[in-house]
């Protein structure tokens, strides 16, 4: 029967079904480097094989599983012990068909390809029961084999990692020898008189119990690619509403904080800034006040607590270094739970009782060690600043002893719960919007932007503003929504500029309305629009060719005032005369805004006898010796134009420093030229454009 061997072996009698243990095999072939230490790890549907353990870092509970056991433990019927492996992550159950024959070797460095090797069959009760025997003359070593019979008499079946050196990779392989008067002598068959353990290795597995547990709770650094978000909510510390996750690089020694421009995903050092500072030119940045606290209501100076502000101050006489520290955190997590986060900032605030006073010093460095296994090992004094248990939404603050050498373990300390959880996205659907301010706190909102919209424009101050009447008829003041979620943008439609707050959320008790950090809130009012030309005269394309009109001055120097020609082929203006009919013909069509969804037209005009409307020597003329001026018309007013030689669009800014061209009569000699202003059209002349009957 499987397990019924002829000795008494020597089993680890601390191993319990439920156990979970690595499978580890750390023999190294001093001959020919075949062997490496390894991992028994299962494969889901490729079975089992062993992995390099300096190449499979176990920095994820997803890897543990992969090469951990669970072990089921009975007796069998020789009133010895048998063992189940079951693997944690596929459930695969190391079993294996019986070789028909026994292991062949070629020289030292191989197993001929005539050795039959088993292969991971369904388990049954037979198959998956191995009897583990420890190694003689080792500690926790042990061999992972079964003994079976057959015509030509009993065998044993041995797991061990093989590798050869024409094959890419290791694999586990199990050999039949011959069952000789107990396991060990049975397995010496493998092996060379001189002791050297050939290409399989099937004495030295470790079934490290240990290892799990410490894998488990090892912590590393998080990347800034593996943060759910860049953007944190807390819902209970003052101050502390919405924050966005900096990457930086820290020189502790000279004490300088440098943000990372080119995001490789790999940082691992942030600072947090509150959303309210977003935009800023000068913003502040969350600092890390590490003080003395009241651990279970014993006042010890020498433990410390933690809190987070913009405004951190230093009592007493502080040193000048490392300062910045105080602003730079890194993110660590238990392997074993993925929704934790573990603060540890790279300077604390330091009380000295002796002086006393507060100074700031740099927070001790701990180790990764051993570091292809990532148990992290705390420097004496560490401050590692809590375990934010986002899944509870619960922050367990964690502290040490300062300066305690024989107790540098974690101590919980009682503070205030924090609560964290990610950020809830508003829901406002895809369209087009009007922005109305509703400040927050009302009562001492400026009365110039409470309940107004807010706009883009020309004639705002700097471009941007407040206006007590929006127009959808004017793009610089509707908002274009698209996206959702964490991918919802919110676009000026006719910049296209972002107007996105890095978080923004619904405000309790106010549908519709929604707040960036509380400093400010937002009503997103939906509008309906008309797509195309918005602000430009636009002459339907399949009626142009009948079009003709002529054009009237709205303001200038009195009524029924036309564009017509008042000396050879200049053009000036006249009254009562609307004898200059011009007929258009499109030139150009400049998309412009979100998406290109705006546009303007711009058209050259000819007379009835074909003459050109263009320019020479500064002045509008009629003429076919001169080339067509293309011109716009962009809307004023109902029915009024301005005409300009050039459409500025991009970002306001440059709006608001770009030259527009427009088209004016001058006062003296009402001949009809441009005017070159920056910004806002302020009294620029106005045109009607007058169709006859």
């Amino acid at each position: 029967s499987v397990g019924a061997f002829a000795q008494t072996p020597i089993v680890p009698t601390a191993l319990e079904t439920g156990d979970v243990v690595f499978v580890k095999n750390n023999f190294t072939d001093s001959n020919g480097g075949n062997l490496t230490p390894t991992y028994l790890k299962a494969q889901g549907d490729e079975g089992i094989v062993t992995i390099p353990q300096a190449g499979y870092k176990l920095d994820t509970k997803a890897k543990i599983d992969s090469v951990s056991w669970e072990i089921e433990v009975r007796e069998n019927a020789g009133g010895l012990k048998d063992y189940k492996f079951t693997n944690v992550a596929t459930k695969v159950v190391m079993a294996y068909d019986a070789p028909k024959t026994t292991a062949d070797f070629s020289g030292w460095d191989q197993i001929t390809a005539t050795t039959d090797s088993a292969k991971v069959v369904t388990a049954t009760k037979e198959n998956s029961y191995w009897s583990v025997d420890l190694v003689s003359g080792q500690t926790n070593i042990y061999s992972i084999s079964y003994k079976y019979h057959t015509e030509a008499g009993d065998s044993v079946v041995a797991v061990g990692a093989y590798y050869y050196a024409g094959v890419s990779g290791y694999m586990v392989r199990t050999a039949s020898v011959v069952f000789n008067t107990d396991m060990a002598t049975s397995l010496n068959s493998l092996i060379y008189s001189n002791g050297v353990v050939r290409v399989a290795d099937f004495g030295n597995w470790q079934l490290d119990k240990d290892a799990v547990e410490t894998a488990l709770t090892a912590m590393y650094n998080i990347p800034y690619s593996e943060l759910k978000a860049s953007r944190i909510r807390s819902t209970n510390i003052p101050g502390l509403k919405n924050f966005e996750i900096i990457p930086v690089t820290y020189d502790a020694a000279n004490d300088v904080i440098t943000k990372v421009t080119a995001l490789t995903g790999n940082e691992t050092e942030f600072m947090f800034q509150p959303v309210s500072q977003i935009g800023l030119d000068n913003p502040e940045y969350y600092a890390i006040d590490t003080v003395r606290y009241n651990i279970a209501g014993v006042h010890q100076n020498d433990v410390y607590a933690y809190g987070l502000s913009t405004d951190t101050i230093i009592d007493g006489t502080s040193s000048a270094n490392p300062r910045n520290g105080l602003k730079v955190f890194t993110l660590m997590r238990e392997v074993g739970n993925a929704d934790s986060i573990i603060f540890r900032p790279a300077s604390i605030v330091k009380y000295v009782a002796t002086a006393p006073y507060n100074k700031v010093e740099a927070n001790p460095v701990g180790t990764l060690t051993p570091a292809t296994l990532g148990a992290y090992t705390y420097a004496n004094g560490e401050v590692v600043l809590g375990q934010a248990k986002l899944e509870d939404t619960e922050l367990v603050s964690t502290v040490f002893a300062k300066n305690d050498a024989a107790n540098a373990a974690r101590v919980e300390g009682i503070l205030v719960d924090y609560a964290f959880e990610a950020p809830v996205y508003p829901e406002i659907a895809a369209g087009y919007y009007f922005i109305q301010n509703k400040a927050a706190d009302k009562a001492n909102a400026p009365e110039k932007i409470f309940d107004k919209y807010y706009v883009y424009g020309l004639c705002e101050d700097g471009g941007k503003g407040y206006v007590a009447e929006a127009s959808a008829d004017n793009s610089y003041q509707v908002w274009v929504v698209s996206g959702e979620k964490e991918d919802l943008t919110i676009k000026n439609r006719n910049t296209g500029e972002d107007f996105t707050p890095k978080a923004l959320f619904e405000v309790e008790g106010q549908e519709g309305v929604y707040s960036t950090d509380g400093l400010d809130a937002w009503a997103f009012e939906p509008q309906e629009v008309e797509d195309g030309s918005v602000e430009y005269f636009e002459i339907d394309a399949d009626d142009i060719e009948y079009k003709k009109f002529a054009l009237g001055l709205v303001n200038g120097i009195g009524e029924n005032i036309y564009v017509t020609t008042v000396a050879d082929s200049v053009l000036g203006v006249k009254a009562d005369d609307a004898s200059l009919m011009l007929y258009p013909e499109v030139y150009s069509e400049n998309e412009y805004g979100v998406n290109d969804e705006l546009k303007a037209v711009s058209y050259i005009f000819q007379t009835k006898d074909g003459k050109n409307l263009g320019k020479a020597d500064g002045k509008y003329v009629v003429s076919k010796y001169v080339p067509a001026t293309p011109l716009y018309f962009k809307v004023a007013g109902e029915g009024e134009y301005y005409v300009v030689e050039n459409v500025p669009t991009g970002a306001i800014a440059a709006q608001l420093n770009t030259e527009v061209n427009y088209l004016t009569t001058k006062a003296t000699d009402n001949y009809l030229t441009i005017t070159a202003v920056e910004g806002c059209p302020g009294d620029q002349d106005r045109y009607t454009i007058e169709t006859p009957a």
